[in-house]
């Protein structure tokens, strides 16, 4: 509504201005009008009655019930931010807005969880599906799908960038189990190998020892969280295997079904972390930001610690075995027709 103006006639006499019931006419319409952009009368009363105080925000918690909420130094870095990258700064968030680009429903939020920087988007609707990019701390990306109750990730097809150069998983991050329809697909093509040589008597000796060892174990992980309910396995230890090599005067490292790897303690520096002040020019502008009061120490995180671990490539160590059965089986057999008289 336009403010209504008294009209006070010629200066002196009042000639030509308003009646005084006019005038009152418009003083209350004024004041209604201020009542009514304020909400309410109680919302009016509250605000004149309102007791502010240094670094405290006012807010409703009702019709006509004013309250005081704190203004936390951090929020006044927030507001004196005069831009985007001012407030990112004061949020330590990077702005990743430049090489990520967001289409459909979607829409992409920064957050910083354990020093970890990942985005996240959303259907835009509810929070029961969440699709992570996150940056680890060794520089890897990984892909993660969130449906309200369980992490997992979902993809359609995952293949390395380059032919026979990554690896699946690694020695300190294995996968638990590997459910396939069928088995894997190991390259075995002719043009790509030495000429197959027999094994020597010392390899088929070893063969046959090994699988005298075979036999049946428990992981002691599985038996302390399980009990005696901790699943039977069938094989032998690589720690044996070794040994068995080694006495039949083999190099067991000179065999792929032999591997043993190992790692180094990783860990993560963070520096200690201020609140940031603003730095303003001469016009009050704010044109960068400084260290103030100290948040939190400086610190290293141990994200791995340093292990090793021995292992097989089953399938090439069954055939080595296999191959030292045959080799028994064919003197069986050769034995058995020494016996046998002839015709």
């Amino acid at each position: 509504m336009t403010k209504q103006t008294i009209n006070y006639g010629a200066a002196g006499s009042g000639s030509g201005g308003d009646t005084a019931r006019t005038a009152l006419q418009k003083l209350e319409t004024n004041f209604n009008e201020i009542f009514s952009s304020a909400g309410s009368a109680a919302n009016a009363k509250a605000l004149n009655e309102l007791a502010g105080d240094a670094d405290r925000l006012p807010y409703f918690s009702g019709v006509g019930v004013l309250s005081l909420s704190t203004l936390t130094a951090r929020a006044r870095t927030l507001l004196a931010a005069g831009n985007q990258d001012g407030q990112l700064a004061a949020l330590g968030l990077r702005d990743f807005s430049a090489s990520i680009s967001l289409s459909g429903v979607y829409t992409g939020a920064i957050e910083v969880i354990s020093a970890t920087p990942y985005i996240d988007f959303r259907d835009g609707l509810t929070e029961d599906f969440d699709f992570r990019i996150i940056r680890t701390t060794n520089d890897a990306v990984n892909l993660t799908f969130y449906d309200g109750t369980t992490y997992y990730v979902a993809i359609d097809r995952f293949s390395p960038a380059q032919d026979g150069a990554k690896m699946l998983g690694n020695p300190s991050g294995r996968w638990s189990v590997l459910y396939a329809a069928s088995g894997t697909i190991n390259t075995s093509d002719a043009r790509e190998k030495t000429e197959v040589r027999a094994l020597t008597d010392g390899e088929i000796a070893a063969a046959r020892q090994l699988a005298q060892e075979i036999g049946a174990y428990k992981f002691l992980a599985a038996v302390t969280e399980k009990g005696a309910d901790a699943r039977e396995h069938i094989g032998l230890t690589v720690q044996r295997a070794i040994e068995i090599l080694q006495a039949n005067g083999l190099e067991p490292f000179n065999y792929g079904f032999i591997c043993y790897d190992s790692w180094p303690q990783v860990t993560v520096d963070h520096p200690a972390t201020y609140e940031q002040v603003p730095v303003t020019d001469a016009d009050g502008n704010v044109i960068g930001y400084e260290n103030g009061a100290l948040i939190k120490e400086a610190w290293t995180e141990v994200t791995q610690e340093a292990g090793d671990r021995y292992s097989f490539r089953t399938d090439e160590l069954n055939l080595f075995i296999a191959r030292g059965q045959a080799a028994y089986l064919a003197q069986l057999e050769a034995r058995i027709a020494a016996l046998e008289p002839t015709a």
